[in-house]
């Protein structure tokens, strides 16, 4: 994985990459384009990606992020699947996280239209447009914490937007745990049409918003000493 130095902190970059299904049934690690991977694929994404442990989703038990890295590198689940069947539609993503002397623990839901090569008068480089929703980068939420609720709301899906994108993310250090994370179309809706996010229980019962507990099943997030944390 090519990495550069950045000429003023001289700390490294990293590329931002993604691993997708590819054409053989296998999975390819790629640069990240926002590629369209449907419904039911969690994508791995992140930069410094090596720097990090993944455990995928199974019944009953949540997803892992684990690694000790620094704050130029992040680890991440998202699913981007088509915005055609969402347009005009108010969406809600929901999930519980737990966390272990973790770095910004981010969650997102967006809409927006495809990465394109923009014409630039030094370089070409891939944009896209936010046209709903954003992340909670801006929502400090680390360190140790037990199972929190986590939501996430932004409509009605504008009409050119081409997919939505969902997921979280790790920036440095830690581990995380997710259980039930879950995209839902918003029914007879009657608030005020402004993005929601809500952390935390005392924040979700201040919004009404009554989160599914975690299933009696689900583990504890698993102790300081679980093998496979590095």
């Amino acid at each position: 994985m090519t990495t550069v130095s950045d000429p003023h902190s001289g700390g490294l970059i990293f590329p931002h990459m993604t691993i997708i299904p590819d054409a053989h049934g296998a999975y390819a690690l790629v640069a990240n384009h926002e590629q369209i991977t449907g419904p039911d694929y969690w994508q791995r994404v992140g930069a410094g990606m090596d720097r990090y442990v993944f455990r995928g989703s199974a019944p009953g038990k949540p997803m892992c992020i684990g690694g000790r890295s620094d704050r130029n590198t992040f680890a991440g689940f998202r699913r981007i699947v088509d915005a055609a069947p969402f347009r005009g539609k108010r969406l809600r993503f929901t999930a519980w996280v737990a966390s272990a002397r973790a770095g910004q623990i981010s969650f997102w839901l967006a809409a927006g239209t495809a990465w394109r090569e923009k014409k630039r008068s030094v370089e070409r480089t891939p944009s896209n447009a936010l046209l709903n929703g954003g992340s909670t980068d801006n929502v400090p939420f680390g360190g140790d914490h037990g199972w929190t609720p986590v939501l996430l709301e932004t409509g009605p899906i504008q009409k050119d937007a081409d997919h939505i994108s969902y997921g979280f993310n790790l920036q440095g250090s830690g581990d995380i745990w997710v259980y039930q994370p879950k995209l839902d179309i918003v029914v007879a809706y009657n608030g005020d049409g402004k993005d929601r996010i809500v952390f935390g229980q005392d924040r979700a019962r201040a919004a009404s918003f009554t989160p599914p507990r975690p299933a009696r099943s689900a583990p504890a997030p698993p102790p300081a000493h679980a093998p496979w944390r590095r």
